[in-house]
């Protein structure tokens, strides 16, 4: 593995993340797919699938991004300070962490997964659609451990070739399933989720045997559940999903103000939040590289090199939120033309991305700092960060009559509808 406390930031930077660039790129292509498959049968399905994104499922993705994070903010410092042996007593106490969490999850959202989808705005073959979708879907939470858990020891250590390599098993593994399931077989949204649960057990399968045989001296091997390390992954865990919670929690908020206004306003907010979240997946390997090599300069002791780590990803970051931020703003229409011929879900996904286009230029900083963070250990303070933003939010739908009616005339009378002015400023808010 490098020695990332000398040497050039940025190229270190590159070199950590092109790998996980490449295999997100390869993720958002599965992903899309995916979208577009589902996009074909229907308003009702975009609706369903919408609605499971930005509510359950995006609650499951905050629990596996945070054991991800936790294991680079613990396995980076340690390997950092060559402590490998201190990092193999831990895996089997960090891997029965990731199984209570999972499984507590799972557990509690089947329990009001119903409830919660009628609050977010499901009703009829919609319903039935998102619940039989997250039912099967929440069986990954079971598998997830094995797979979220040792992708963040690999990246922890410095490795991105492996979780390439097994991304470049799992993807076509799932756009072969996606259109078998979908397509040939018609199964609609439950082929969706036969495949992302057949994908992820091949994904969390292949780590597991990567980490049985050992890889940069770390190796996964039967042992005791508890030392020092895993009571401190426990308390980084808990933080970071904590975090991934507070991040989430605005996307949840918006669904539900979004869902008076019918299934193609929730189709459009969910293809939109898809296209995001493909944007966050491309800088998180980016920003993640940055917070792994602040974790190995501070285990080395090398605290200045760590603060510079911080600006170097998020220039590299730049480097694809600026001409993203173009493409939303004037290509908006083919973007959503390309995952729904429904006028009203385009003309709503239009809006979407021309507002918030301009607050992508920010993304790049925000995350490169909350990395920064998770590297150097200090997960509670983002945590801290992104409550106050929920709530400087919140407070900001009560825009003044004046500003909105200056607004509106800019946008040539489009947003007439004062609640639609409030969800669409706010999305671009909460994007910031």
């Amino acid at each position: 593995m490098k020695e990332f406390h000398k040497g050039n930031l940025t190229n270190h930077i590159i070199d950590l993340s092109w790998p996980m660039l490449l295999g997100n790129l390869l993720l958002n292509g599965a992903a899309a797919f995916e979208l577009f498959m589902l996009g074909k049968i229907g308003v009702e399905t975009l609706a369903a699938y919408s609605i499971a994104m930005s509510s359950v499922w995006a609650l499951f993705n905050s629990v596996h991004g945070g054991l991800i994070n936790a294991a680079m903010a613990v396995v980076s410092r340690k390997y950092g300070a060559k402590q490998h042996e201190e990092i193999n007593a831990a895996l089997p106490g960090m891997l029965f962490t990731g199984v209570i969490f999972f499984s507590a999850f799972a557990l509690i959202c089947y329990a009001v997964m119903v409830p919660a989808f009628i609050f977010f705005g499901a009703k009829g073959a919609v319903l039935r659609q998102v619940t039989g979708y997250m039912s099967m879907s929440l069986v990954l939470s079971f598998i997830m451990p094995f797979y979220s858990q040792l992708l963040g020891v690999a990246r922890g250590i410095g490795d991105s070739i492996t979780p390439l390599r097994i991304i470049c098993v799992i993807v076509p593994l799932n756009i072969l399933l996606n259109a078998v399931f979908i397509g040939l077989m018609g199964l609609g949204i439950m082929g969706a989720a036969y495949s992302a649960v057949a994908t992820y057990v091949a994904g969390a399968a292949l780590y597991t045997m990567v980490f049985i045989r050992g890889i940069g001296g770390i190796k996964l091997r039967p042992g005791p559940l508890r030392n020092r390390l895993f009571f401190s992954y426990f308390r980084l865990s808990v933080k970071s999903i904590l975090q991934n919670f507070t991040n989430d929690a605005g996307s949840m908020i918006m669904l539900r103000i979004i869902s008076p206004f019918g299934n193609a306003f929730i189709a459009a907010y969910g293809i939109v939040s898809r296209l995001i979240n493909f944007l966050m997946m491309a800088g998180w390997p980016i920003c993640n590289s940055g917070g792994v090599i602040v974790g190995h300069n501070l285990g080395a002791g090398i605290r200045k090199r760590a603060i510079e780590t911080i600006m170097a990803s998020t220039k590299v970051f730049l480097w694809i939120t600026v001409p993203t931020a173009v493409l939303f703003f004037f290509w908006a229409v083919p973007i959503m033309g390309a995952f729904s011929a429904d006028a009203a879900v385009i003309g709503f996904g239009r809006l979407f991305l021309m507002i918030i286009a301009p607050a992508l230029l920010f993304m790049a900083l925000g995350q490169a700092c909350q990395s920064g963070f998770s590297g150097a250990g200090f997960i509670g303070t983002p945590t801290s960060v992104n409550i106050l933003a929920f709530i400087i939010n919140n407070q900001a739908i009560s825009l003044s009559g004046a500003g909105q009616a200056a607004l509106n005339r800019a946008f040539g009378g489009f947003l007439g509808d004062e609640r639609f002015f409030r969800i669409l400023r706010n999305s671009l808010l909460v994007h910031i």
